[in-house]
């Protein structure tokens, strides 16, 4: 994905949530960039305890280019715990490492090398759809953090503009719809099986691009939630106002 906004140091709070509104966990995007070099910090912290904490390295000089990735979650909001790894180790090929724990206790670990392709986005689709042109679709490459990985393609899509409000204040955010694409055998034998990956989708500012709300699972088979953008409060005697639904 060629460079048209560059990266820099973010801070953001963010919150999960139902598509009914009900809050199940704070977060924060923490980034840092030095050199052409970005690392982006998102980690939730759920109200039963749970953790989603994931890690992105990339490069941005020319185009962005992934070094790393890695993915954590644990406690009772996920089936299992999980710790993902994926490292670019050379211009075509990559390493991934997987462990997995399931709820009795059993340890089951994976690791292989795969053909990583230059545009692999895991973690890197808000970049990707700050730095899309106007009205334009584009398709990358994602691993799919599964024992064995598989990369896929990811068609992401505008498919309409909505307007958002904050007080007076109005603007447009283009409505992306992000289609996983598992190919021919694995598509059907996961619609057979009724597995087959729902769509996802993304919201972005377009005046001076930026992140709105997103809406997806979190892992394979997962419930649809929302994650959308807050902002800190300064507490009072009542508490925090802004500090989301019970």
């Amino acid at each position: 994905m060629p460079v048209r906004n560059t990266e820099g140091i973010v801070h953001g709070f963010l919150l999960l949530s139902t598509l009914d509104g009900k809050t199940v966990a704070e977060g924060e995007l923490l980034q840092s960039s030095q050199d052409g070099e970005v690392k982006g910090h998102m980690i939730f912290r759920f109200r039963d305890g749970s953790i989603s904490d994931e890690t992105t390295e990339f490069t941005q000089r020319g185009v962005f280019s992934l070094k790393s990735y890695h993915q954590i979650q644990k406690g009772p909001s996920f089936p299992k715990e999980v710790d993902y790894r994926i490292e670019r180790v050379s211009a075509t090929k990559g390493k991934y490492k997987a462990t997995l724990k399931d709820r009795d206790g059993d340890v089951k670990e994976y690791e292989d090398g795969f053909d990583m392709p230059a545009d692999l986005s895991n973690g890197l689709v808000i970049v990707t759809a700050k730095n899309l042109q106007a009205g334009a679709s584009r398709t990358v490459h994602m691993l799919v953090l599964t024992p064995k990985p598989r990369v896929i393609e990811v068609h992401i899509r505008p498919t309409g503009v909505l307007k958002v409000k904050h007080g007076p204040f109005e603007e447009n955010a283009v409505h992306y719809t992000l289609d996983p694409d598992l190919g021919p055998l694995l598509g059907t034998a996961a619609k057979l099986i009724g597995k087959d990956p729902p769509n996802q989708h993304l919201w972005m500012l377009r005046d001076a691009p930026g992140f709105a709300k997103f809406e997806g699972p979190l892992f394979s088979g997962g419930p649809v939630w929302r994650i959308s953008v807050t902002s800190p409060c300064f507490p009072t005697a009542e508490g925090c106002p802004q500090a989301g639904s019970p």
